[in-house]
Order: C-alpha cells, then structure tokens, then sequence
C-alpha cells in the first residue's frame, strides 16, 4: 500500500449536537468505525477451512469525546443524557486550502456514558461516550 502524502492533524476539527447546544471544548474525538457481522455459513461437510458472507446491517460504532468546560456548560450534557435524547452529531474536518467546503459525516446518536474529572490546579475535563444509531452519512470535500 502507497504512503498517503495527504495528512494533516486534526486541529479545526469540529463535533456538533444539532439541536442540543454542547458548550464545552471537546479536546480529542475518537470514532470507534463501523463493523459488520460475519455470519458462519460453515456445515458439516467443510473440510478444509470455515467459511462465511458478510451481515447486512453495519454497527455504526461510538464516539468517545474528551474535553475540558465549566460546572455551568456541562448543564446541556446532562440535560442530554438524562432525559434519552437522540440528536444529529456532525463531525467535521478542518477545511484544507483550496477546498470550498470541508469534508463530513454525521448520524444520530445518544450520549451512553459521561464522567467528570476536578483536580488541583487542573483544567476541569471529562469525557462522554455518543453511541451512533443508523445509517452514516459523509460528504466528501469539494
């Protein structure tokens, strides 16, 4: 496989609840990918290795997000979990130059867990997990 000559970091990057406002600074995102099951069609009479064909329903994964806030922009996150809300997250990708509109993908999804960290002297941070449900949708910058 060919060394992509394509990279760049992630600075720019943005996650967004479409219709819950999140306040905080996320700090780094992390998704989980999509997988599909692998559904065992080997029988009795396969003699020399198992065999299998793909599921047709993709997991469309996790997000699991870092990040650093204040007690008061955290209410929306709460808000978020406690009350089983479904939105639309949006990731999208910082836009390279010559790029007229940055790359994307988004799905709905709900926040699964959530944690919170206080320390002396540090950044107030925490993390929460978006489990994504149905179909991804990304579009490709242009």
């Amino acid at each position: 496989m060919a060394e992509s000559t394509a990279v760049r970091p992630g600075s720019g990057a943005t996650l967004v609840f479409t219709t819950n406002a999140y306040a905080v600074n996320i700090t780094s995102a992390s998704w989980s990918g999509m997988s599909r099951p692998a559904l065992d069609t080997t029988y009795l009479g396969s003699a020399t290795a198992k065999s299998s064909i793909p599921g047709d329903l993709y997991d469309p994964g996790t997000i699991d997000c870092d990040f650093n806030g204040t007690p008061s922009e955290l209410d929306a996150l709460i808000t978020h979990m406690t009350t089983n809300a479904v939105d639309t997250f949006t990731v999208t990708f910082d836009q390279e130059t010559g790029e007229t509109t940055a790359a994307d993908f988004a799905a709905s999804g709900y926040i699964i867990d959530h944690n919170l960290t206080i320390a002396t002297e540090e950044l107030i941070a925490g993390s929460f997990t978006v489990q994504l449900s149905g179909a991804i949708t990304f579009t490709a910058a242009t």
